[in-house]
């Protein structure tokens, strides 16, 4: 009986052994292991556009002359001109910034839940608050999320939303040959049996019904598409680089209608931290001389948006235009505004 008994306790102290070896194997996540509600919101946690400026979503071309991005429209297909502004007369940083901010916590703000909601409805869930909106980290950090987006085949492509917005409204005429380049840059595009990319006139009636409220217009030829009474034809012209947008002031008005103004920095299509120092923007020169050294594998976007948090973004980078638009909240599920007015001024360097 006795012998039963202490085989009994042994193997009771050798379960016990073990049960205490597993859990010291298998200890609690740690903290660092979890992306916590700060990291969410920090630069470089989401995705964003390639370093060459967004190219996730080229249109496949008009004739021999392809669709590829520019800064400046050559109906030639010519590519040669850039805007590159050389830094002599540049406009001052914004300094209406919210005070008493820590950059390294910028977009802490956003809270778990929010982690996973799209751009849209971010920036359309910020300016609904009660507050009068100012520029902030989080406004600043929400834009630039918003017009570098680029859902490709899935959905709008927004990385062209704010670049090719037409002038119009506010006693502006409307610029008609960049309605019909922002609605087909817009949307995807097919191509006819001469190789030449198009848009059927109903993809311009659903883009301007569902972002240019009232907005009234004829369909005729423009100067980069042939119309036909059916569709927009491309005549073939080249549309190079990409462009970063940067808030520089927000305002509500008093029927509930925002005013917004942007700058608008230009970069060439193959810029890259890998590429030949003499063929880059200056934009992109000026992001590699005041980062110094930078890794291959840098990402350039995540870059742009640090300067941006700056008040003295404007004297390290080099403005090519200057944006302002007055809007209204969409409750499209793919668009967060509703535009209507616009007014672009470029500036040139001498």
């Amino acid at each position: 009986m006795m012998n039963r008994n202490f085989h009994i306790i042994v193997s009771l102290i050798l379960c016990l052994c073990l049960l205490s070896s597993c859990t010291a194997a298998n200890p609690a996540l740690d903290e660092t292991d979890v992306l916590t509600a700060d990291e969410a919101g920090k630069p470089g946690n989401d995705t964003g556009i390639q370093q060459d400026g967004g190219e996730q979503a080229r249109p496949t071309g008009s004739g021999d002359a392809q669709l590829s991005e520019s800064s400046d429209i050559e109906p030639s297909g010519s590519g040669d001109t850039q805007l590159s502004g050389s830094g002599d007369t540049q406009p001052s940083g914004s300094n209406d910034i919210e005070p008493g901010k820590d950059l390294s916590n910028a977009g802490s703000d956003v809270e778990p839940a929010e982690a996973n909601i799209s751009a849209v409805d971010r920036i359309r869930h910020e300016l609904q608050k009660d507050d009068p909106p100012v520029v902030s980290y989080e406004l600043i950090k929400l834009f630039f999320d918003y017009y570098r987006g680029d859902q490709a085949h899935n959905g709008p492509n927004h990385w062209y939303e704010l670049r090719t917005l037409p002038d119009f409204g506010d006693g502006t005429e409307l610029d008609w040959d960049g309605l019909v380049l922002f609605a087909f840059m817009l949307s995807q595009h097919e191509i006819n049996a001469e190789g030449y990319s198009y848009m059927p006139k109903e993809t311009l009636e659903k883009t301007v019904g569902r972002l240019f409220p009232g907005l009234e217009y004829t369909h005729r030829s423009s100067s980069l598409f042939d119309y036909d009474g059916d569709r927009y034809t491309a005549t073939g012209w080249d549309f190079y680089g990409g462009e970063y947008y940067r808030l520089r002031e927000i305002s509500r008005n008093n029927d509930g209608t925002f005013r917004a103004a942007f700058y608008g920095f230009s970069f060439h299509e193959f810029d890259s931290f890998e590429e030949d120092y003499d063929y880059l923007s200056d934009n992109m020169k000026a992001l590699i001389n005041h980062t110094g050294e930078i890794k291959p594998d840098t990402d350039m976007s995540e870059l742009v948006l640090e300067l941006f948090y700056r008040d003295d973004y404007s004297e390290i980078m080099y403005a090519n235009e200057r944006v302002e638009i007055t809007f209204k909240l969409s409750d499209d599920p793919e668009f967060a505004f509703k535009y209507l007015s616009c007014k672009r001024e470029m500036i040139y360097s001498e």
